[in-house]
């Protein structure tokens, strides 16, 4: 097996690190997403850091920002994390990542980007009330998870996980309106805050792998996460003092966003690492 060598350098601009942790962190506490949208794109795109290594520091930045972003939750609202959802959450996205990890091969992905694409966009639509009735309410009763809503929920996580893999689209992006539609009662604010805590499991595994690979190095990490933490308060305060209708239009901007950049990037490319496991190369966490 090949030795896996450290990427590229390439000379960071400090104040522009520390703005993108912060608005970064803002919007991933905000929205109950992972800040790979916004981290990966600006590292690789604008500041000339390699691939693979804007998102080793996306996720080793995630980890801060969504354990800050937890904390400050709990300290604010802590009724709104449903840690039972969250635990079924993280489970079913893990099965979705071995599912996505078999598959990746053979899945004819053209067809699946258009289908996501329109899925996204029925999301927003749906977030703006421009599909279905105005007032989005979930459609099953909260029965616990060993019920017809436990199941949906896991085909959910499942499908997160796997979307990961072939995309690199993070869980949020699908978790978060999921449990708006289906779990009966359960407003955005209690949404994002569940879809934090199944995010952060997945950051800090990821961050580990890129790290042991050398893609990243916590140099580079710590003036992002840094200022991400702070970011990731501003956006937990933010997000409780705001109504769900505005969140919901907010959500759906990102979402279009997220459409967008889904079609216009790449087939995700795979390739061993130095402890036998496939690692993809173009996973932002989304």
């Amino acid at each position: 097996m090949e030795q896996v060598t450290a990427q590229p350098y390439s000379k960071p601009s400090a104040v522009g690190m520390v703005i993108l942790g912060f608005v970064a962190g803002m919007a991933s506490a905000l929205l109950g997403i992972g800040a790979g949208a916004l981290v990966v794109p600006t590292l690789s795109g604008l500041m000339g850091f390699a691939l693979k290594r804007a998102v080793g520091i996306s996720l080793g930045a995630m980890v801060g920002i969504v354990g800050v972003g937890l904390v400050t939750e709990m300290v604010v609202a802590f009724d709104n994390i449903r840690w039972d959802l969250g635990f079924a959450l993280i489970l079913g996205a893990q099965l979705g990542v071995s599912l996505g990890g078999c598959v990746i091969q053979f899945m004819p992905e053209k067809v699946l980007r258009y289908l996501l694409f329109v899925l996204l966009i029925v999301i927003a639509a749906r977030m703006l009330g421009f599909v279905g009735t105005n007032d989005i309410e979930g459609r099953f009763a909260d029965d616990g998870l060993v019920s017809v809503l436990g199941l949906a929920i896991l085909g959910v996580a499942v499908f997160a996980g796997f979307l990961s893999v072939m995309f690199g689209l993070g869980g949020g992006v699908v978790v978060v309106p999921a449990l708006v539609f289906l779990v009966g009662g359960m407003i955005f604010h209690s949404a994002r805050a569940t879809s934090l805590f199944m995010i952060l499991p997945t950051a800090v595994t990821g961050a580990l792998l890129h790290i042991r690979q050398k893609n990243a190095v916590w140099e580079d990490i710590w003036p992002v996460m840094i200022p991400g933490g702070a970011g990731a308060i501003v956006g937990v305060i933010l997000a409780n003092s705001l109504a769900a209708p505005q969140l919901h239009k907010l959500f759906a901007v990102f979402v279009v966003f997220a459409a967008a950049r889904l079609l216009g990037k790449r087939s995700s490319s795979y390739e061993p690492s130095d402890s036998g496991r496939w690692v993809t190369g173009k996973g932002d966490g989304i």
